[in-house]
């Protein structure tokens, strides 16, 4: 997932960062499409890399005659860093001179949450939605900490409002509609908020593995492999996306020669126990296809 913050902190689901696990094998015309699982995500580095930080937007003014200093700086190098302790004084610093102020009551809130102070960062991100009810970047924020709660179908709601509402933060709230829905095997959703995304400047490996099933479920089976290409050239050995990339070929565009190329790599890389049945299908799949001489 991703945070916003005005500055950006908000959390969509994502293969190659940190967010939540997406270990289910959804099932389409009884062949199992498998979502990537956590434990092929790359590893944690200093920077969450679930978070997404853009600086925050701020009213235009009169320009100076002389160069202002940024009254955010404190709280972007807090963000950049991982420093969420550095980001909690800062956002206090700020509201200090104005308490109504919602970019740093949002930080504070997630500054909070970071620290495992999941009902003081509600306090704040709620007190800012009362400032403001309208802020999609502090919206998409609380459906992030809510989710976290388990409480995923208000997380949906929430996501849902900032999504129909466009601007910036739409693009994140329907990625992480779209991950929800996948994890939920609710493929009508999936395709539904899929369209209203579209794939264009998507960048989260569970997104693109999303759209992929979306696109397998409307049988456009070119562009699943286009996507699911796009999502390997982040994370070229994801066994989860190496699986599905083999369900496609084997049992959507029946090309043997392509479904033997992932078989053979998913095997050079070592099978997870809980998807072995999978590949074992898969592998049976293969042979029925040799039998009956259907190589593309």
């Amino acid at each position: 997932m991703k945070i916003i913050l005005g500055i950006l902190l908000v959390l969509g689901v994502s293969c190659s960062s940190t967010n939540q696990k997406v270990e289910s094998t959804a099932t389409t015309d009884e062949t199992e499409i498998q979502a990537p699982a956590e434990p092929l995500k790359k590893r944690k580095t200093k920077k969450q890399k679930s978070a997404v930080v853009t600086p925050p937007q701020e009213e235009s003014e009169p320009l100076a005659e002389e160069k202002r200093e940024d009254p955010y700086l404190g709280v972007k190098e807090a963000i950049k860093n991982a420093n969420w302790q550095g980001l909690e004084g800062e956002a206090q610093k700020i509201l200090e001179q104005n308490n109504q102020n919602i970019i740093a009551l949002n930080a504070l809130g997630m500054a909070h949450f970071y620290q495992g102070r999941p009902l003081a960062a509600k306090y704040f991100l709620n007190k800012a939605l009362s400032i403001n009810p309208n802020s999609s970047d502090v919206k998409n924020n609380l459906a992030y900490v809510t989710k976290k709660e388990g409480r995923s179908r208000q997380a949906i709601i929430l996501w849902r409002q900032v999504a129909t509402a466009g601007g910036s933060s739409s693009k994140i709230a329907y990625e992480n509609l779209i991950n929800e829905f996948t994890i939920a095997k609710d493929y009508k959703k999936v395709v539904g908020a899929a369209d209203s995304l579209g794939s264009q400047n998507v960048t989260s490996v569970a997104t693109l593995n999303s759209l992929a099933l979306a696109a397998i479920v409307k049988s456009e089976f070119d562009e699943a492999e286009k996507l699911l290409n796009q999502a390997l050239e982040k994370e070229n050995n994801n066994e989860a996306l190496l699986i599905n990339m083999a369900i496609l070929q084997l049992d959507f565009k029946k090309n043997l020669d392509q479904g033997r190329r992932y078989l053979d790599r998913i095997s050079f890389l070592g099978v997870q126990s809980n998807r072995r049945d999978i590949v074992t299908r898969l592998e049976a799949v293969a042979q029925s296809l040799t039998n009956q001489g259907e190589v593309k």
